[in-house]
């Protein structure tokens, strides 16, 4: 799903949501709306920020491209330089050795560093230009690279030069460059150009190939970043995996409505595959709830503003203490604890069938069965 998309889903969720909330009129459905609601929230903020973060990747890895095409035909232009020089018998150009990532202050190799003076800004890569106005299609490609490359060649320490074009261009002054000696400039312009090259499309190809998608939000994901699941069971489908913020998502909805509990992909998510890309408070609200849905005939406060579940340790006597409110509940009808035996009690259901059949009265008092032995049957 595209992040416009996405945006759109959220949004018609969380006017469905306040919506529901206007109406419910149970306080269990209204925390878990709630709930819910501040989930959608959050996730909407993740998805404005995944947005803009997928814009700028969109736009390196089309500055990348533009890098890719110009590094070619800069490539094929010393290619033909050096062609036209061979045909016009001149001597092949000596290579010069120069080192990947040097530090600003450190000196190239003897005199070199004394004849080259060579701009290292970390904020932006700088080429030298020229001041002749006639120029190679390649130096002008190089110009459009810089201005496309800025700030995405950040703190690549680049340096190079124009090669020389003709004898008549040998007195030209570059903008930036001092030369003396012109032979370092093919081998400037070589290194510098395969270094460029390689920072740009080393790493790319390498991530890209070890991401897997998120069968939530479609996006892709580093193997550290997302959760492989054993599902589906055919063999040539793709495993369903989640990411952090979609796993997180899952098990906190089901957390909150019991209904979706517990939380499953094909099959039921086991805990302990998941904790990696789980908060700490995320598994023990997970445990806490487990331990409520394995509990038969649960007992929740009667208190409407708390509605907590109760612990079976904090059931004595058919009385449910509430360890959040101290409010007391009977455990047999679920309500406000009362006096007397409770109607609900399936012993108390017996104890009055037989009563009836064998026409007991209870004292208006105490409300103790009474059996007549003689007499007649009206109780004062």
């Amino acid at each position: 799903m595209d992040p416009d998309s996405a945006r759109l889903a959220l949004d018609l969720q969380l006017q469905d949501v306040d919506d529901s909330l206007r109406t419910l009129n149970t306080e269990n459905e209204a925390a878990a709306f709630r709930v819910l609601r501040d989930e959608l929230i959050k996730k909407k903020g993740e998805i404005d920020g995944q947005c803009a973060a997928m814009g700028l990747l969109r736009n390196e890895f089309g500055e990348r491209s533009v890098h890719r095409r110009l590094l070619a035909e800069e490539r094929q232009a010393q290619g033909d330089h050096g062609m036209a020089s061979r045909l016009a018998g001149r001597a092949p150009v000596p290579q010069l050795a120069l080192p990947v990532n040097r530090p600003p202050d450190e000196p190239l190799n003897g005199n070199v560093a004394e004849s080259l003076s060579i701009d290292l800004g970390l904020a932006q890569t700088e080429y030298a230009v020229p001041g002749n106005p006639r120029k190679h299609r390649a130096e002008e490609d190089n110009e459009t690279l810089r201005e496309k490359t800025e700030g995405c060649v950040n703190r690549r320490r680049v340096a190079a030069t124009k090669e020389r074009r003709s004898n008549d261009e040998n007195d030209a002054t570059p903008e930036k460059v001092t030369l003396s000696p012109s032979l370092v400039d093919d081998q400037v312009r070589s290194d510098g150009k395969e270094e460029l090259e390689a920072s740009a499309t080393e790493k790319a190809p390498q991530e890209i190939a070890n991401r897997t998608p998120c069968s939530g939000c479609f996006e892709e994901f580093g193997e550290t970043d997302i959760i492989k699941l054993p599902c589906p069971t055919e063999e040539d489908a793709l495993k369903h995996a989640y990411c952090q913020n979609c796993l997180r998502s899952i098990f906190a909805y089901a957390i909150a409505d019991s209904d979706h509990f517990p939380p499953r992909c094909c099959e039921p998510l086991e805990v302990s595959h998941c904790t990696r890309l789980l908060s700490d408070d995320l598994v023990s609200k997970f445990k806490d709830k487990k331990e409520e849905m394995d509990t038969p005939h649960r007992v929740y406060c009667s208190k409407a503003e708390c509605a907590k579940w109760i612990k079976p340790l904090n059931i004595e006597a058919g009385v449910a203490a509430c360890s959040e409110c101290s409010q007391k509940t009977c455990a047999n009808c679920k309500a406000k604890q009362h006096d007397g035996l409770c109607p609900d009690d399936a012993d108390v259901q017996a104890l009055l069938t037989l009563a009836k059949e064998k026409q007991w009265k209870s004292c208006p008092e105490c409300k103790t069965m009474v059996e007549l032995t003689m007499g007649c049957y009206h109780i004062t």
